[in-house]
Formats: structure tokens, sequence, C-alpha cells
């Protein structure tokens, strides 16, 4: 007789089977749900570098039969996710109670801080294959990105606050994306060094309070301020501007901001992060992780970054910033529910009574109904005009404005050779110069003409939203790589995150198992244009200028970057 739990499984992938034949006899859907992870399948062992160490991180199995979630009664109050520089002294001490509760349960426990943290290495490291095929699952750089993380949290949440048998206690969130003055809400608070259950060993010891995080931040954890004394003035306007351009010019559809899709029985052959997770969301984990440790554990790499307790108010924060990205003017800023491979896909947690719950990702999407919301704050980097022309009188590099000629010849760094727009925008790659390119704009035009819009798209309810898209982007397996993206032929790497011509930073978390040794990571990467190209009024120029300039690791030296195809794609949301 199997046990409850594997009996519960097979039924979903009955179900699973059903949802195939169906698709497949009518074509109605496009695809199919993800149907949450085979825990009884789970690898044992995740290989991380340097290769010589393994870790077990697959959790306990049901010995109870799998339960489907259940929302709240939704009498109950609302628990208030608070910014963790507001806690008072009393909630600090709740706080480091519930850790310190999770962290005396039998690392057995799936409700112990050790399985608490291993969800994340399971999930995020190749651990689990999809419910009843040999297709891995991966949470991140796909479209379940963000509501496997709100569900994550959420029974974590609820976890610590049946520990302190108060149901009213919500985790805080580290609100890193404001450097407001006085406050400068983006330190980490001193009490995640103070409160023994709130401590972890491995952090960039140079990042302690009264230490700012600076967006640009690498994943080696250097940063403009450490590297080149950036000022507090310049880090402010450098994070500014790279959250207007990740969160609010850039994610102007679902996809740009949530990820790619990742549909069921579908390998992924090419990860779709979106900017603000290789982006801020990249460079938090770098910044906050040691640089001594030959992965930077604990945050920066995926087996490790959920082993410190600041991991769970960091991702607080990116659920926050999720919520209010939903309610940014301009572009599509919904989810993927008219998808039903999204809405439909399944994931399991562990809850606060060790029982195993099958969510979904359409239960996720309302967080009333979940009963918890979060205090109100100010987005400085919502209202940051990252143009800046009336401001500063400032424009970009003539090589911006030369590029309205289709035949432009520039001659680019002295070791280059001389381009035409256009040319070398497949199978390019590049280690520690800045490699550039003249991109075609042509398609953009010629879509517009056919559908008689031009310019601003004033005098039509018709919108087309450029974007730009790096296919393929690889890196030696295991490696961590960072560059940036400008919109200038002469950038490099003195040039600023906020310089006008600044479109994008790219971070990757390495990736490695046991079974894929030989493999290297594939991400292709996406982000709109359109806003910037209408604001330096270049919608109606033959080509753009793209410079990628990549940051050096910590050996002093970058490791080799290939991205199969560069372009810029039109589409109508």
């Amino acid at each position: 007789m199997g046990s409850p739990g594997r009996s519960a499984l097979e039924g979903a992938l009955g179900t699973w089977i059903l949802y195939t034949a169906l698709c497949v006899n009518f074509g109605s859907v496009s695809g199919l749900p993800n149907m949450g992870p085979d825990m009884y399948t789970c690898k044992k062992h995740a290989v991380v570098p340097p290769y010589s160490t393994v870790v077990s991180c697959c959790p306990p199995l049901p010995t109870r039969p799998i339960k489907d979630f259940k929302f709240e009664d939704q009498t109950l109050p609302m628990r208030v996710r608070r910014p963790a520089h507001k806690v008072d002294a009393a909630y600090i001490e709740k706080y480091n109670r519930a850790y310190r509760l999770m962290r005396a349960l039998p690392q057995d426990d799936p409700r112990s801080f050790h399985q608490q943290s291993n969800i994340h290495c399971a999930y995020c490291g190749f651990g689990f294959k999809q419910l009843g095929i040999n297709v891995t699952l991966e949470m991140h750089g796909t479209w379940l990105t963000f509501p496997f993380h709100r569900w994550y949290i959420y029974f974590h949440e609820r976890i610590l606050a049946s520990l302190l048998n108060d149901s009213s206690f919500a985790l805080p969130f580290w609100n890193w994306d404001s450097m407001m003055e006085p406050e400068r809400p983006s330190q980490i608070p001193e009490y995640f060094y103070t409160m023994p259950a709130l401590v972890d060993p491995l952090r960039n010891p140079r990042h302690r309070t009264p230490a700012v995080p600076d967006l640009s931040t690498d994943l080696t954890g250097r940063s403009p301020m450490d590297i080149k004394n950036a000022t507090l003035e310049e880090v402010i306007e450098s994070n500014n501007n790279l959250l207007y351009q990740t969160v609010v010019s850039g994610a102007t559809l679902p996809s740009l901001f949530l990820g790619k899709p990742l549909r069921g029985g579908v390998e992924k052959t090419s990860l779709g992060a979106s900017a603000f997770e290789v982006g801020p969301h990249g460079a938090i984990h770098g910044w906050v992780g040691d640089p001594a440790q030959p992965n930077g554990e604990d945050m920066v790499h995926l087996y490790s970054a959920a082993r410190d307790p600041i991991f769970y108010a960091h991702h607080a924060n990116c659920d926050r910033m999720w919520c209010d990205w939903k309610n940014l003017p301009g572009g599509k800023r919904t989810g993927f529910e008219d998808d039903p491979d999204w809405m439909e896909s399944q994931l399991l947690f562990y809850d606060e009574n060790a029982d195993l719950i099958r969510v979904k990702i359409k239960d996720s999407l309302d967080i009333v109904k979940l009963r918890y919301t979060y205090e109100e704050v100010d987005n400085p980097w919502a209202h940051h005009d990252s143009l800046r022309f009336k401001k500063h009188g400032k424009s970009l590099s003539s090589s911006v404005a030369a590029t309205g000629l289709s035949s432009i010849i520039l001659k680019q760094n002295v070791d280059k050779p001389v381009t035409k727009c256009g040319e070398r925008t497949r199978d390019i790659s590049f280690t520690n110069n800045a490699f550039h390119v003249y991109i075609p704009l042509g398609s953009v035009n010629a879509a517009t003409k056919r559908r008689g819009l031009f310019g601003l798209f004033q005098s039509s309810s018709v919108v087309v939203e450029e974007i730009l898209i790096l296919e393929n982007i690889q890196s030696p397996t295991g490696k961590k790589i960072s560059f940036k993206i400008f919109m200038d032929i002469d950038a490099d790497d003195t040039t600023s995150t906020a310089d006008l011509s600044f479109v994008a930073i790219y971070n990757n978390l390495p990736l490695r198992s046991i079974d894929e040794e030989q493999k290297q990571d594939k991400v292709t990467f996406s982000i709109a244009m359109g806003m910037k190209l209408r604001s330096l009024e270049l919608r109606k120029r033959t080509c753009i200028p793209i410079s990628l300039v990549p940051v050096p690791g910590t050996n002093g030296n970058a490791h080799m970057i290939s991205v199969s195809n560069i372009y810029i794609k039109s589409v109508i949301p």
C-alpha cells in the first residue's frame, strides 16, 4: 500500500492526464499548467561550486494525505506587514522569539528553520521534477517566480505566527528600495546583527549599517561605493534611476515584470527572467552575501539564500513591489489571468500544522483574501524622472543623434572592427571589454505604418511597445556574471547607472545540480524600451546604439558572456 502523500500525488497526476487529453482533443489550451513537484523523486544532493561540496535539501515526505488550500476566515483581522525600520522594541523581541522557536524545532520537522530554508534550495536548485514527467521544475526566471515566493513567505509567516500563538503576527518588509532621509529605510536594521535568532554570520561585513544598498552591486558583492567611492547622493540617484527603468518604464507587460511562461511538461531551454529579478532583486542578494565565501553564501547562491532570516524580509519587499507595480500607470500591468496554464499551476508547501498543502497560482493573486496587507510607504523611484532633461539640461552622446542614418558606420573600440547598423547582432561574445552594436528599428516603424501609427501614437488607442531582447545569455557553468546595458555607443565601465543612457543591469544567480554538471545556464532577457525611446524622441530612428558593459569578477577578469541574438521587437499589448 502506498503512502497517503503518494496517493494524493497520483490523484493529481490523473487530473493532469485528463487535462492533457482535453487539450489534445479540443485544442483549447496552448500548453499545460505545472502540476507541482514530485517529492518522491527529489534529487537528494545539489552540487554547488567549487563542486567538492554537496548539500541535501529535499523536504520530508508527507505522512498524511495532501490537502487542498482553503482561504482563511475572511472575517479575521488583516495581518499588516510593516517596514523593518519602523517596528518597535516589543515587535523586535517577538520577531526574534519566533525565529528562536523555529530554529529549536527538530531538523526533520517541515516547520523547522532548517527545512524552511531548504524549500528554496529544492524548488530553485533543480531539486524537483515536475509531477509525472522527467522535466525539471524551476521557479526562477519564469512566470512562477513571484507567485512561488508569495506562497513561500505566506506559509513561512503562518508557521512563525503559530509558534508564537499569535495569529496577528506578520513579517516585516525590508524597504531596501527607498533611501529617503533621514530614516534611510534601505539600511539593514541593526537588530539583524544583535538579535541572536536573526543573525546570519555569512553576510558582507562592509555592508552593515550605516551602509546603504547600492543596486549597481554585482554578485561578487562589490558596489561602486566600495570601488569608486561613490557618494551617497550618487547612489541615491543611481538606485532611483535603476528602479524606474526596471519597474516603471521597462516593465509595461506581465512577462517583463513577472517572467517568461514555463508551461507544464516543457523543459526549460532558456529561462526568461525579468529586469527586476536579475537587476535590483539580484543586486540585493549580492550586496548581503559574504564575498569571502566560495559562492557568496548565504544570500548569493540559490541553495543557501534562505538560510539568512533577512531573505524573508527581502522577499516580502519584492512581494510588496509586485502589488505596487500593478497600480503604476502605463502598459498592461496585470498577471496572466487569461492563461489557465498560469492560473492552474500548482505548488506544495507545509503549513503551520505540518500538513502538506496543494496551492494554485490563482489563489495567490488577491492578498486581501490571504488576510495580509502592507503598511503604505512612498516609492521615490516611481516619481523619478529617469531622463531628467529639464532638471539637468543633459542629453545623450552625439552617437545617439547620429543613428538616424541607415548606413551609419562608426568605429568602436580600437580592438573592435567597424560595424554597420544591424551587423554583429548574432552569436556575440565579450569578456572584459564593452560590446557595442547598432540595432535596427526598421521593424518597429514598419509595424506602425501597417497600422497607420506614427510618433507618440496620440491619435490612436493602440499602443506599440518596443522590447529589447537578449536571447540565450550564457556564461561558464556555475559562474556569477554581471553586465550593464546602455543606449549609448560610448558607454564603458565608468558609465554610471544614473546616466541618461542606462537601460538595465543583469546579474545571474548560478545554478547547477548533480546531473546537470555539463549544462550552462541560459537566460533570455527582455525589457521595454518604448518610454525611453519616446522621451528621447528616437522612435523614428533607423537604428539604436546598445552597449553591453561587463562587470569584472572577483579575480579582476570578467567571465566569457555569450548572447545568441540581440534585437528590438515591437508588440501590441
